[in-house]
């Protein structure tokens, strides 16, 4: 098959700046783009690897190398919803057929799924692949060599800095060097997360086969919306993160910018339940110091969110919390009268890894939490996501909430939560720009609660709808 139009990435027509220069980048090994949300990262990155795979699929006299690629996203769920899905559109917009293989053995048992196949440039015992593997599996990212690898939210992935076999950074950058194939490169496609993250310190030094380009979100014609309506919800700075692509300095900062404990602003003493809206049950499973739970609501009318009750003790379990503390708050409290739940429906949020076996148990936390229910006789709805929100989404959700850039308030607690309070009024970032969560107590309540907060008020899906466009 003749792939010279793969070759030529002037056909994809990327928006001019920065997506252009990482598209028609062939000199360095190493070829990151650093850009804003909805600047169109992902877009270019599967179809600079699709014109990658394709030049590496034949030699010099047109002969198939049958050379595999490979994508490493963060997650499986991320792989599933943004990676495959922008691979197979790159393919079928350049007409080329495709097979999805979920799972199995390829080649003899070279290669195993998730993998896609492009059967024109390949044969049923030599296929063609393009191989999928997540950052969260780094033991799966070993074994194979491939010709082009392209690492999607690279500062989003896990680090390891004691075992090396653990770290999927250094992982990936070691399978990019199949001996057969014309050019080897590594492609990065990613929004910074502050200058802590190995993407970024990898990128940042004076290596010449190394090389990062920007693609600020306002060189997207297709989000202009978007962006406009995101620069109203940001802080200049963080919109300097998100939307322009440049990395902040966020060692030492507060995580939680926007909390003030100025009078009536987000600690109000005169909050009170609306028996017309659902009780919101939010959570935060850990054994040490123990687990944080806390009873809230949010007004959508009102878009405000309430954390009104506070439960913790040292050493709290999910089966105290339901067999005792709840019932007891909730009698005395009337949340509970003659036998009769007064609201509409709890509504339960939670740490998605929750989910997961206990060592030594066939029940997970979340079972748990529903058989406790149950005992209570509780309408009861679980709103807890396939996987936890990334740490920085969820602490930009709060932040919007605590106070967006008009100055007005979307979220607010009884001064009776008091290690919420601690956390959101003491909580710092680290050398890397991660929550410091050196200290065991500091983080829990804060993380239970912002599990509701970005459920129902992400910052990303409220003011941003994908299009099958070059976005």
């Amino acid at each position: 098959m003749d792939n010279t139009t793969l070759a030529d990435p002037a056909a994809w027509t990327p928006n001019y700046g920065g997506q252009t220069d990482f598209a028609f980048d062939d000199l360095h090994r190493y070829v990151a783009l650093a850009g804003g949300w909805g600047s169109g990262k992902t877009w270019i990155g599967a179809r600079k690897l699709i014109r990658l795979h394709a030049y590496n699929a034949f030699d010099d006299a047109g002969n198939p190398t049958f050379v595999p690629s490979a994508v490493v996203a963060p997650t499986y769920q991320n792989a599933m919803d943004y990676d495959v899905p922008a691979i197979q559109d790159a393919l079928a917009d350049l007409g080329l057929s495709y097979t999805w293989r979920g799972s199995g053995s390829l080649c003899g048992g070279r290669f195993s799924g998730p993998a896609i196949i492009i059967p024109d440039w390949g044969t049923r015992d030599h296929p063609s692949v393009i191989l999928f593997r997540t950052a969260d599996a780094p033991e799966r990212i070993t074994g194979w060599e491939v010709g082009a690898g392209w690492g999607d939210e690279p500062s989003r992935w896990p680090r390891n800095d004691d075992d090396p076999k653990r770290d999927p950074f250094i992982q990936f950058m070691g399978r990019v060097r199949h001996p057969k194939a014309r050019r080897c490169q590594m492609l990065f496609t990613f929004t910074h997360e502050g200058q802590g993250t190995r993407v970024f310190k990898e990128f940042s030094g004076t290596d010449l086969e190394h090389i990062i380009y920007t693609a600020p979100t306002k060189q997207n014609p297709h989000v202009a919306t978007f962006q406009e309506s995101l620069r109203g919800v940001l802080d200049p700075r963080l919109a300097q993160q998100y939307l322009d692509g440049i990395a902040l300095n966020l060692r030492g900062m507060p995580v939680y910018p926007y909390f003030s404990q100025e009078p009536g602003r987000n600690v109000d003493p005169t909050i009170m339940l609306d028996r017309s809206l659902p009780l919101h049950l939010r959570m935060d499973f850990n054994s040490a110091p123990g687990m944080h739970a806390l009873i809230g609501q949010y007004d959508e009318k009102r878009d405000l969110f309430t954390s009104w009750w506070e439960f913790f003790e040292d050493g709290l379990t999910i089966r105290r919390l339901l067999a005792d503390m709840l019932p007891r708050m909730f009698l005395e409290q009337s949340i509970v009268k003659d036998g009769r739940f007064t609201f509409p429906e709890l509504h339960v949020f939670g740490d998605a890894s929750g989910g997961s076996r206990n060592p030594g148990h066939a029940e997970t936390n979340w079972d748990y939490v529903v058989q406790g229910l149950q005992a209570l006789q509780l309408p009861f709805k679980l709103r807890v996501p396939r996987g936890n929100p990334f740490v920085e989404d969820r602490i930009n959700a709060v932040n919007a909430a605590l106070c967006d850039l008009s100055g007005t308030v979307h979220w607010k607690c009884h001064p009776r939560c008091q290690r919420l309070i601690n956390d959101l009024s003491t909580m710092v970032r680290d050398k890397d720009g991660c929550i410091d969560k050196r200290d065991i107590n500091l983080s829990h309540a804060s993380d239970a609660d912002g599990y509701a907060i970005w459920y129902l008020r992400p910052i990303h899906r409220r003011y941003f709808e994908p299009q099958r466009t070059n976005v």
